[in-house]
């Protein structure tokens, strides 16, 4: 309900797009195990949706970060990279 009522919001003042991109998605254990695994990150910010839970994964000696969306049953890699970079708009965050 959260979600409709900003994206309401932002449509009725601002031009926007919906914007469609392929993630990769498996179920939860496999892709966490993956990314706490193979890419060593711990998770470091997490937000409640709707229905799933989105969370922020870094890795700070290596620079990676994956942020993933995860539901009842499967986990979605919604963005990942390598430069971790703690600042946004010239400020630190």
């Amino acid at each position: 309900m959260l979600a409709e009522i900003i994206v309401a919001s932002f449509a009725s003042t601002n031009p926007y797009v919906i914007v469609q991109k392929d993630v990769v998605c498996a179920p939860t254990p496999t892709l966490l195990n993956e990314v706490m695994g193979k890419y060593q990150e711990k998770p470091i910010w997490g937000g409640l949706g709707e229905d799933s839970r989105t969370v922020l994964f870094v890795n700070e000696i290596k620079g990676t970060w994956s942020i993933v969306m995860i539901g009842n049953d499967t986990a979605c890699l919604i963005d990942a990279g390598d430069m971790v970079d703690d600042r946004v708009g010239g400020k630190k965050i």
